[in-house]
């Protein structure tokens, strides 16, 4: 689980369902791609956006160097 953008959201009121609401899919969904289960660049993107964040500022692993 990816502990940092989970209490990011806590401390801005942001929860699985509001994410899930504005893109119609599941939370289930949104919950998976924040634990890192699944990768979604829409839902990613709309967690960022709602946190004033970049996606590369959640989710640094994925601009590592191949």
């Amino acid at each position: 689980m990816n502990r940092r953008i989970k209490a990011l959201m806590v401390l801005n009121g942001l929860q699985n369902k509001n994410i899930a609401k504005q893109l119609r899919v599941t939370p289930t969904w949104v919950s998976l791609v924040v634990c890192g289960h699944r990768r979604s660049d829409r839902v990613r993107g709309a967690i960022a956006s709602a946190l004033n964040m970049s996606v590369a500022e959640l989710w640094p692993e994925n601009n590592k160097a191949a």
